[in-house]
Protein backbone atom coordinates (compact mmCIF):
# COMPACT_ATOMS: atom_id res chain seq x y z
CA UNK A 1 0.00 0.00 0.00
CA UNK A 2 2.69 2.55 0.91
CA UNK A 3 4.39 1.55 -2.75
CA UNK A 4 1.77 2.53 -4.67
CA UNK A 5 0.17 5.38 -2.60
CA UNK A 6 3.66 6.65 -3.79
CA UNK A 7 3.35 6.80 -6.89
CA UNK A 8 -0.56 7.24 -7.29
CA UNK A 9 -0.63 10.76 -7.99
CA UNK A 10 2.08 10.97 -10.73
CA UNK A 11 1.22 7.66 -12.92
CA UNK A 12 -0.44 7.71 -15.90
CA UNK A 13 -0.97 4.07 -15.26
CA UNK A 14 -0.18 1.60 -12.22
CA UNK A 15 0.49 -2.57 -13.16
CA UNK A 16 1.15 -4.81 -10.42
CA UNK A 17 2.94 -7.39 -11.57
CA UNK A 18 1.65 -10.65 -9.05
CA UNK A 19 3.68 -14.03 -8.37
CA UNK A 20 0.57 -15.79 -7.21
CA UNK A 21 0.81 -13.87 -4.03
CA UNK A 22 -1.09 -14.77 -0.77
CA UNK A 23 -1.93 -11.95 0.89
CA UNK A 24 -3.88 -8.68 0.25
CA UNK A 25 -1.59 -7.60 -2.50
CA UNK A 26 -4.70 -8.02 -5.31
CA UNK A 27 -6.95 -6.67 -2.93
CA UNK A 28 -5.02 -3.43 -2.32
CA UNK A 29 -3.94 -3.08 -5.92
CA UNK A 30 -7.90 -2.94 -7.08
CA UNK A 31 -7.91 -0.13 -4.21
CA UNK A 32 -5.58 2.14 -6.41
CA UNK A 33 -7.17 0.82 -9.63
CA UNK A 34 -3.94 -0.83 -10.55
CA UNK A 35 -3.66 -3.13 -13.51
CA UNK A 36 -3.34 -6.58 -12.08
CA UNK A 37 -0.93 -9.04 -14.24
CA UNK A 38 -0.88 -12.72 -12.94
CA UNK A 39 2.19 -14.60 -13.19
CA UNK A 40 3.02 -17.95 -11.51
CA UNK A 41 5.57 -17.62 -8.65
CA UNK A 42 9.52 -17.10 -9.45
CA UNK A 43 12.15 -18.18 -6.62
CA UNK A 44 14.03 -14.24 -7.42
CA UNK A 45 12.23 -11.19 -9.22
CA UNK A 46 14.82 -10.80 -11.76
CA UNK A 47 13.68 -13.76 -13.74
CA UNK A 48 10.96 -12.03 -14.75
CA UNK A 49 11.76 -8.04 -14.16
CA UNK A 50 12.21 -7.83 -17.87
CA UNK A 51 9.06 -9.18 -18.89
CA UNK A 52 6.90 -7.35 -16.03
CA UNK A 53 8.23 -4.05 -18.02
CA UNK A 54 6.87 -5.23 -21.31
CA UNK A 55 2.90 -4.23 -20.31
CA UNK A 56 3.35 -1.13 -19.56
CA UNK A 57 1.96 1.68 -22.22
CA UNK A 58 4.04 4.24 -21.57
CA UNK A 59 7.20 5.22 -23.18
CA UNK A 60 8.51 5.50 -19.68
CA UNK A 61 8.63 3.13 -17.18
CA UNK A 62 9.23 3.91 -13.32
CA UNK A 63 10.22 0.45 -11.95
CA UNK A 64 9.29 -0.59 -7.65
CA UNK A 65 9.61 -3.48 -5.67
CA UNK A 66 6.71 -4.10 -3.61
CA UNK A 67 8.72 -2.75 -0.37
CA UNK A 68 9.59 0.13 -1.40
CA UNK A 69 8.42 3.76 -2.09
CA UNK A 70 9.15 7.31 -3.53
CA UNK A 71 9.21 10.79 -1.29
CA UNK A 72 7.38 13.42 -2.71
CA UNK A 73 10.73 15.25 -3.37
CA UNK A 74 11.09 13.36 -6.16
CA UNK A 75 7.74 12.00 -7.18
CA UNK A 76 7.85 16.52 -7.63
CA UNK A 77 10.82 15.79 -10.17
CA UNK A 78 9.91 13.02 -12.86
CA UNK A 79 7.79 14.89 -14.59
CA UNK A 80 10.74 16.99 -16.03
CA UNK A 81 13.31 14.62 -15.64
CA UNK A 82 11.22 12.03 -18.36
CA UNK A 83 11.37 15.12 -20.32
CA UNK A 84 14.70 14.23 -21.41
CA UNK A 85 14.96 13.08 -24.92
CA UNK A 86 18.74 12.47 -24.52
CA UNK A 87 18.37 10.21 -20.94
CA UNK A 88 17.99 6.58 -21.41
CA UNK A 89 18.05 5.70 -17.91
CA UNK A 90 18.09 7.22 -14.56
CA UNK A 91 20.28 5.91 -12.03
CA UNK A 92 18.19 6.14 -8.68
CA UNK A 93 19.42 6.29 -5.20
CA UNK A 94 17.98 4.10 -2.75
CA UNK A 95 17.78 4.99 1.27
CA UNK A 96 18.37 0.79 2.81
CA UNK A 97 15.92 1.04 5.54
CA UNK A 98 16.86 -2.52 7.49
CA UNK A 99 14.98 -3.01 10.77
CA UNK A 100 13.82 0.48 11.42
CA UNK A 101 17.36 2.20 10.76
CA UNK A 102 18.48 3.79 8.08
CA UNK A 103 21.68 2.22 6.45
CA UNK A 104 24.16 5.56 5.81
CA UNK A 105 27.31 3.64 5.54
CA UNK A 106 28.21 0.03 5.03
CA UNK A 107 28.30 0.52 1.46
CA UNK A 108 24.59 0.64 0.85
CA UNK A 109 24.25 4.29 0.14
CA UNK A 110 23.66 5.79 -2.28
CA UNK A 111 23.02 2.05 -3.73
CA UNK A 112 21.95 3.70 -6.94
CA UNK A 113 19.68 1.31 -9.70
CA UNK A 114 18.54 1.84 -12.78
CA UNK A 115 14.69 2.39 -11.87
CA UNK A 116 13.56 5.25 -14.51
CA UNK A 117 13.89 4.51 -18.21
CA UNK A 118 12.83 4.83 -21.39
CA UNK A 119 11.17 0.82 -21.56
CA UNK A 120 12.69 -0.04 -24.99
CA UNK A 121 15.88 1.57 -23.84
CA UNK A 122 16.19 -1.18 -21.37
CA UNK A 123 16.88 -4.63 -20.74
CA UNK A 124 17.05 -6.77 -17.29
CA UNK A 125 18.97 -10.13 -17.79
CA UNK A 126 17.63 -13.30 -15.59
CA UNK A 127 20.23 -13.91 -13.13
CA UNK A 128 19.99 -13.15 -9.65
CA UNK A 129 21.07 -9.63 -8.43
CA UNK A 130 21.99 -8.30 -11.90
CA UNK A 131 21.84 -4.58 -13.10
CA UNK A 132 20.12 -3.80 -16.54
CA UNK A 133 21.21 -3.46 -19.52
CA UNK A 134 20.68 0.50 -21.44
CA UNK A 135 20.76 1.31 -24.75
CA UNK A 136 21.87 5.13 -24.19
CA UNK A 137 23.19 7.48 -21.71
CA UNK A 138 22.23 6.69 -18.40
CA UNK A 139 22.09 9.95 -15.82
CA UNK A 140 23.00 9.28 -11.84
CA UNK A 141 20.53 11.31 -9.73
CA UNK A 142 22.49 13.55 -6.85
CA UNK A 143 23.24 11.24 -3.78
CA UNK A 144 20.57 13.45 -1.93
CA UNK A 145 18.22 11.44 0.24
CA UNK A 146 15.31 13.46 -0.62
CA UNK A 147 15.76 12.11 -4.28
CA UNK A 148 16.07 8.49 -2.96
CA UNK A 149 13.50 5.13 -3.36
CA UNK A 150 12.64 4.43 0.25
CA UNK A 151 13.38 0.90 0.16
CA UNK A 152 12.37 -0.96 3.57
CA UNK A 153 14.13 -4.34 3.03
CA UNK A 154 14.05 -6.13 6.62
CA UNK A 155 12.12 -5.93 9.47
CA UNK A 156 14.03 -8.60 12.06
CA UNK A 157 16.92 -10.69 11.66
CA UNK A 158 14.64 -13.80 10.96
CA UNK A 159 13.47 -12.22 7.88
CA UNK A 160 16.56 -11.18 6.23
CA UNK A 161 18.18 -14.84 7.33
CA UNK A 162 15.12 -16.53 5.24
CA UNK A 163 15.40 -14.60 2.45
CA UNK A 164 18.95 -14.89 2.34
CA UNK A 165 18.94 -18.63 3.24
CA UNK A 166 17.07 -18.73 -0.43
CA UNK A 167 19.30 -16.17 -2.35
CA UNK A 168 22.70 -18.18 -1.25
CA UNK A 169 21.37 -21.56 -2.85
CA UNK A 170 20.19 -19.54 -6.36
CA UNK A 171 23.32 -18.07 -6.14
CA UNK A 172 25.04 -21.45 -5.00
CA UNK A 173 23.17 -23.44 -7.82
CA UNK A 174 24.49 -20.81 -10.29
CA UNK A 175 28.15 -21.18 -9.23
CA UNK A 176 27.96 -24.69 -9.80
CA UNK A 177 27.80 -23.95 -13.66
CA UNK A 178 30.37 -22.31 -13.90
CA UNK A 179 33.24 -22.62 -11.17
CA UNK A 180 33.44 -24.87 -7.99
CA UNK A 181 34.00 -24.71 -4.74
CA UNK A 182 37.70 -23.21 -3.33
CA UNK A 183 38.30 -23.05 0.55
CA UNK A 184 40.27 -19.44 -0.26
CA UNK A 185 37.12 -18.25 -1.07
CA UNK A 186 35.33 -19.83 1.68
CA UNK A 187 38.45 -17.58 3.74
CA UNK A 188 38.72 -14.43 1.86
CA UNK A 189 35.13 -13.86 0.61
CA UNK A 190 33.89 -13.62 4.08
CA UNK A 191 36.85 -11.73 5.22
CA UNK A 192 36.37 -9.08 2.15
CA UNK A 193 33.04 -8.07 3.19
CA UNK A 194 34.39 -7.34 6.66
CA UNK A 195 36.95 -5.54 5.35
CA UNK A 196 34.96 -3.76 2.43
CA UNK A 197 31.70 -2.93 4.52
CA UNK A 198 32.77 -2.42 8.12
CA UNK A 199 36.31 -0.87 7.68
CA UNK A 200 36.53 0.92 4.32
CA UNK A 201 32.90 1.81 4.23
CA UNK A 202 32.70 3.07 7.56
CA UNK A 203 29.76 0.59 8.77
CA UNK A 204 30.70 0.74 12.47
CA UNK A 205 28.86 4.43 11.98
CA UNK A 206 25.74 2.68 11.50
CA UNK A 207 25.72 0.93 15.05
CA UNK A 208 24.89 -2.30 16.30
CA UNK A 209 22.78 -2.28 12.71
CA UNK A 210 25.46 -2.04 10.64
CA UNK A 211 27.32 -4.70 12.84
CA UNK A 212 24.60 -7.38 12.91
CA UNK A 213 24.49 -6.52 9.30
CA UNK A 214 28.45 -6.84 7.88
CA UNK A 215 28.05 -10.57 10.72
CA UNK A 216 24.70 -11.58 8.78
CA UNK A 217 26.40 -10.91 5.23
CA UNK A 218 28.98 -13.03 5.93
CA UNK A 219 27.11 -15.63 7.34
CA UNK A 220 25.54 -15.43 3.59
CA UNK A 221 28.28 -15.64 1.49
CA UNK A 222 29.64 -18.54 3.87
CA UNK A 223 26.47 -20.65 3.27
CA UNK A 224 27.29 -19.90 -0.47
CA UNK A 225 29.91 -21.61 -0.25
CA UNK A 226 29.10 -24.41 1.79
CA UNK A 227 26.41 -24.85 -0.74
CA UNK A 228 28.93 -24.84 -3.46
CA UNK A 229 30.87 -27.32 -1.67
CA UNK A 230 27.59 -29.77 -1.03
CA UNK A 231 27.02 -29.72 -4.66
CA UNK A 232 29.93 -30.37 -6.10
CA UNK A 233 30.53 -33.54 -3.63
CA UNK A 234 27.19 -34.66 -5.17
CA UNK A 235 28.26 -34.33 -8.26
Amino acid sequence: EKCLASVKSIAEEIIVFDLSSTDKTLEIAKSFGAKIVSHPHVDYGDKVRDKSIRHAKSKWVLLLDHDEAIPKELSDQIDSLVQREDVSAYNIPRKNIFWGTWIAHTNFWPDRHVRLFQKDKVRWPEQIHTYAKVDGAVVDLPADPRLAILHYGYDSLTQFFDRQNRYSSIEADELRRTGKFSLKHLVWLPLRIWLARYIKHLGFLDGYSGLFLVYSLMITQISISVKLWERSRSG
